[in-house]
């Protein structure tokens, strides 16, 4: 072998010495953003359960919030109807005591 022969080989083996390097940093690289990424996705799902149940909860607070008000407004209703036969009892009361005043007089 002559010396351009050997200095090639050199050369050679001392840039496959660093693709190896090269390739091993990119491995691990790759296995450090692997982690971070499933990290990333177990934090989302956590998230995304946690979004779940809050928003379970705030339908259930919503229908009971829609329960209480159609109470409030059965009742109200209820009371406008007994204000109303009230106030017409009160005007035939009120009526009849006019009668009896004009027949007095």
């Amino acid at each position: 072998m002559n010396n351009d022969s050997a200095l090639r080989l050199n050369q050679t083996t001392e840039q496959q010495a660093r693709n190896t390097e090269d390739i091993d940093t990119l491995l691990g690289a790759v296995s450090t953003t692997e982690i971070e990424v499933q990290k990333l996705l177990s934090a989302r799902a956590k998230s995304d359960r946690r979004f779940e149940v809050l928003r379970n909860e705030a339908i259930a607070d919503r229908q009971r919030s829609d329960q209480r008000y159609e109470e409030n407004q059965r009742k109200f209703d209820a009371q406008i109807e007994i204000m109303r036969s009230l106030l017409a009892e009160l005007s035939n009361t009120n009526s009849r005591v006019e009668n009896l005043e004009q027949r007095a007089s």
